[in-house]
């Protein structure tokens, strides 16, 4: 049983290891330094994570020998693992384009990661009601505008843009994201049920604006 002298102890840890709600899953290293942010909470989310923290060593030491293509593989998987911002990536992938080792894989890679930092941002901005329905409308727009992320936030970004298509009545552009989180969930233990609710919600869009 814990003491309440060890629960007072680590009463500030999730803000301390970068955290802001619940649940918050990272990966920590024997000293307790966060290695690795996970989001996505399934197991091949959790397997690309390991991947990503097994590969990391070995592309820093090709990178530093000047291997280009490993250095925008170390890009991506520090990107994959959350230890970069939106500034620090964005700075790096200038970078990584200008050595010319970016082909068309690694690009669709390499924007998606960074769409992905951006909702973060956003989502991290989004601490009162009226933000959260902003930032879940300016998900839908990117979602139209068709830049998606990958990685951490996409599962929450399709919904945020889910919510948003809702309380306009675009049944379409919930038809997508529903469909990217389907793919998403699958598999899942509980997620039945949470679809079947989203693709009712999507019949009664549908009925009412014909499909817009």
């Amino acid at each position: 049983m814990t003491s309440q002298v060890e629960t007072d102890k680590y009463q500030g840890l999730l803000r301390e290891k970068g955290g802001r709600g619940f649940p918050y899953l990272v990966f920590m290293d024997a000293e307790g330094e966060v290695t690795a942010k996970q989001g996505e909470r399934t197991v091949a989310a959790f397997q690309a994570t390991l991947s990503a923290l097994s590969a990391v060593a070995d592309l820093q030491k090709k990178a530093t020998a000047g291997d280009k293509v490993a250095t925008v593989d170390l890009l991506l998987a520090e990107m994959t693992l959350g230890r970069l911002d939106l500034a620090a990536a964005k700075a790096r992938a200038e970078k990584a384009l200008a050595l010319g080792a970016l082909d068309g894989e690694r690009k669709q890679k390499l924007d998606g990661a960074l769409i992905g930092l951006e909702v973060e941002d956003l989502m991290a901005g989004a601490r009162t009601r009226e933000a959260a329905a902003e930032m879940a409308e300016k998900c839908l727009a990117m979602l139209k505008e068709g830049r998606v992320p990958t990685g951490r936030v996409a599962r929450t970004f399709y919904l945020q843009a889910m919510s948003a298509a809702e309380k306009v009545n675009d049944a379409k552009t919930y038809e997508t994201a529903l469909g990217a989180v389907e793919k998403m969930m699958a598999g899942q233990q509980g997620a039945e049920a949470m679809l079947k609710r989203f693709r009712e919600t999507l019949e009664k869009l549908k009925a009412g604006d014909g499909g817009k």
